[in-house]
């Protein structure tokens, strides 16, 4: 079963990868607990577009707090 990964897991990959599960695993833990989508077009440009946004937001994070660490200084 392909699957798309919605988070981290530890030995298996990481956000936005697509990788193969046996099918039990995928749809009784993955799927069930809203770890993965099941590998379709539609859910891999979906998990790509939430990455993009977490990485956006995470670069205007950074740099904020940067500013903020060198006015403390």
């Amino acid at each position: 079963m392909e699957i798309v990964l919605l988070e981290n897991i530890k030995n298996l990959g990481k956000i936005g990868d697509v990788v193969n599960v046996k099918s039990g695993y995928g749809r009784n833990f993955l799927i069930k607990y809203g770890k993965a989508l099941k590998a379709s077009k539609i859910n891999i440009d979906l998990v790509n577009k939430k990455k993009a946004e977490l990485n956006e937001k995470n670069i205007s994070l950074k740099k904020n707090a940067k500013k903020d660490r060198i006015r403390l200084f």
